[in-house]
């Protein structure tokens, strides 16, 4: 014999009053109904705790999806302007990147020495150290900036330059200035010999070499190395390299230099040369027997002229005026070193005749 006792359904229980669980002594109970309806509520609290577990780690996966996207979406907000200007044309951003160096005028002539760190050459070299620790695209820029114009002041960087071209393919021909300007100390020379015509061999596309070294040790033999590269239009070289010595470089590349910058010579009788297309001449008059230059330079435009202290002043006139009867018909531009009188630049004018700009030195 069975006893049917009717459910009552989940609405009804949901709907209809509530009674506290706790509250009811339903342990001791022998009514079915209340026993039944005890059942169903634990059910329904079981059901609703489950869901809201589920519910619970539904909502901690989104979360965690969520953050994800948001970390994803906040990193590529926060590299939109950077990537976006790394992905121009290497061209675009090597001009930028010139463009917040010092102009090249103001790095030419200039010589840094220590214990002088904060002079142009020196926030030059900073500024491009930190333009290759930007990014990938920016170091590749970075460091065709960096080797663009190289100078060597103490005779034990040149093995560690050379050992730098030779470890690193492609980076020789990026170099197109270089300025050798250490000081050789006895038992070096062959040393710098043989490190400099490395130098030359590991860099085809050389536009400018200059040698300026601050002091020579008289007596001390002194070479130049072969230039290799063809593209040399510039050559630079101060009063301690002996004309004898720069002369067969002279030769060499005379029929395709732009720019030059010596000392004018000492001797007697040195060759003719001719310069077909030197533009820019930087002299300095060393010495009071300084000879005249045999030269033919029929395209030079730009002039520098300076002097020695130990020259007089009558002296410095003479060969100045000399240089100016030789070639000022076409020169546009003249910078003279200070201790000429004024009517000496009076009569520069009469032997420029197409001069437009004269920058008297006062230092």
């Amino acid at each position: 014999m069975s006893i049917f006792i009717p459910q009552p359904s989940p609405v009804d229980l949901q709907d209809g009053p509530e009674q506290d669980l706790d509250g009811l002594d339903w342990e001791d109970c022998d009514d079915p109904d209340t026993l039944h309806y005890v059942l169903e509520r634990m059910r329904l609290r079981y059901r609703e705790v489950s869901l809201d577990l589920k519910n619970l780690e539904r909502i901690q996966k989104e979360n965690e999806a969520l953050k994800y996207a948001n970390n994803a979406l906040s990193l590529k907000l926060g590299t939109y302007c950077r990537s976006q200007f790394a992905r121009l044309p290497p061209e675009i951003l090597f001009m930028i990147s010139r463009h917040a160096l010092p102009p090249r005028w103001m790095l030419s002539g200039t010589k840094s020495m220590p214990p002088y760190p904060q002079d142009v050459l020196s926030g030059d070299l900073r500024m491009k150290l930190s333009l290759l620790a930007v990014c990938k695209s920016w170091n590749k820029i970075g460091t065709e900036l960096l080797y663009e114009k190289v100078t060597l002041r103490r005779i034990t960087q040149l093995p560690v330059f050379v050992r730098a071209l030779e470890g690193r393919q492609g980076l020789g021909p990026l170099v197109k200035c270089l300025d050798i300007d250490c000081f050789v100390p006895r038992g070096y020379s062959r040393l710098h010999q043989n490190e400099t015509q490395r130098i030359m061999e590991l860099c085809p596309k050389l536009i400018h070499v200059g040698f300026s070294p601050c002091f020579r040790i008289p007596g001390l033999a002194c070479s130049l190395p072969a230039m290799m590269s063809s593209s040399v239009t510039s050559l630079e070289f101060n009063s301690s390299i002996p004309y004898s010595t720069i002369l067969p470089s002279l030769i060499e590349h005379s029929q395709y230099l732009k720019s030059l910058a010596l000392a004018i010579p000492d001797t007697e009788g040195h060759p003719a040369l001719a310069f077909s297309r030197l533009e820019d001449l930087r002299l300095k008059i060393e010495w009071e027997h300084s000879s005249l230059l045999n030269w033919h330079i029929p395209r030079l435009q730009r002039l520098w002229l300076d002097a020695h202290v130990r020259v007089n002043d009558d002296v410095r006139v003479r060969i100045t005026n000399a240089i100016l009867d030789s070639y000022g018909s076409t020169l546009t531009f003249v910078r003279i070193g200070p201790g000429y009188p004024i009517l000496f630049l009076e009569q520069l004018l009469d032997r420029c005749p197409v001069l437009d700009r004269i920058h008297p030195s006062s230092s």
